[in-house]
């Protein structure tokens, strides 16, 4: 984890260096004022801020403001010898994690650390998740649009339409369908002839995707010969 504090007293400095360098897989810089706070939190690109708010020249909160235009990533934690917090407005604005009240003990930096760290596996394990649910709907897809596309032909009621119609994520009032297909099946073909119907098949499934890319549509992957499109259409596209 890449942490960057930023105090102007060097003591405190010196003192979160020693705690923080007790801990495991962490790269830290520091900064003595809001300005060289902000150039290195640019550079150096850190996971982790600690940010003392009383600082010359620009202070703990508009550095933080800064950091966080080109980082909504970065968690941000606040430094100040007041514990009556009068920045709270300004504090809840960047989405502060959490507020360390000066002196700090190496108890209470290594708990923050510790929620930091619980913090972003939490995000991975959802990004995860998020991934793997996307994974599966992708694979879905063809099978859930084949699957309309017969409906469409064969009959549908209201409710199963719209039911279709919001896992497809889809807005039409009409619409046509198109049907390509390749060479005709026959029992009697040759191997090479076979292999030319593949070929022609494939060639089918790269049109029908290339179809799709220019318009929005529904294309029939699972039944591949004749392949079906179903172009939707709104009102006042036509």
């Amino acid at each position: 984890m890449r942490i960057l504090v930023a105090d102007d007293e060097e003591l405190m400095l010196i003192a979160l260096k020693k705690i923080l360098s007790k801990e495991e897989d962490i790269t830290l810089q520091t900064a003595a004022t809001g300005k060289e706070a902000i150039e290195k939190a640019e550079a150096f690109r850190p996971d982790l801020t600690i940010m003392d708010i009383k600082m010359p020249g620009i202070n703990g909160l508009e550095a933080l403001g800064e950091i966080r235009r080109y980082n909504l990533s970065m968690v941000l934690v606040i430094l100040s010898a007041y514990d009556s917090f009068s920045y709270a407005q300004e504090a809840i604005r960047l989405q502060v994690f959490d507020y360390l009240v000066k002196p700090v003990t190496e108890a209470k930096v290594l708990e923050m650390v510790a929620k930091v760290r619980r913090h972003f596996a939490e995000l991975r394990s959802s990004r995860r998740e998020e991934l793997d649910l996307r994974e599966k709907y992708k694979r879905v897809i063809p099978y859930i649009e084949s699957e309309f596309l017969d409906a469409l032909v064969t009959g549908v009621d209201e409710v199963a339409f719209q039911e279709y119609v919001d896992l497809l994520n889809l807005k039409f009032d009409s619409g046509f369908f198109v049907a390509l297909s390749s060479l005709r099946e026959d029992l009697h073909e040759t191997c090479d002839e076979r292999e030319t119907r593949l070929l022609s098949e494939e060639k089918l499934v790269a049109l029908a995707e290339t179809v799709k890319q220019h318009f929005p549509c529904l294309i029939d992957r699972v039944k591949t010969d004749p392949m079906v499109i179903f172009i939707p259409i709104e009102k006042g596209e036509v």
